[in-house]
C-alpha cells in the first residue's frame, strides 16, 4: 500500500489487502514459506498481484455504489 502511494499509483489509501490475505492464509504462508526456504519468489509476487486485482475490484465495486 505504501508503496503504491509513495508511486503515485493511488491517490489515498483505499486497498486492504488484509481480508484478500485472510481469506487465502494458507497460500499467503506456503508462499512465504517457499521464499524463505528455496527462493521462489515469482509464486509470491503473483499472489501478491492476484491479491491487489482483487482487492481493487472489490473496492471499485463498493465505491461504485456511492457514486
Amino acid at each position: 500500500m505504501l508503496y503504491l502511494l509513495a508511486k503515485k499509483l493511488l491517490d489515498i489509501p483505499v486497498l486492504y489487502l488484509s481480508r484478500y490475505i485472510v481469506n487465502n492464509k494458507a497460500d499467503y504462508y506456503r508462499n512465504l514459506q517457499n521464499v524463505r526456504d528455496i527462493g521462489e519468489w515469482e509464486p509470491w509476487v503473483l499472489y501478491v498481484l492476484e491479491g491487489i486485482e482483487t482487492t481493487s475490484r472489490q473496492t471499485i465495486s463498493i465505491v461504485s455504489k456511492y457514486k
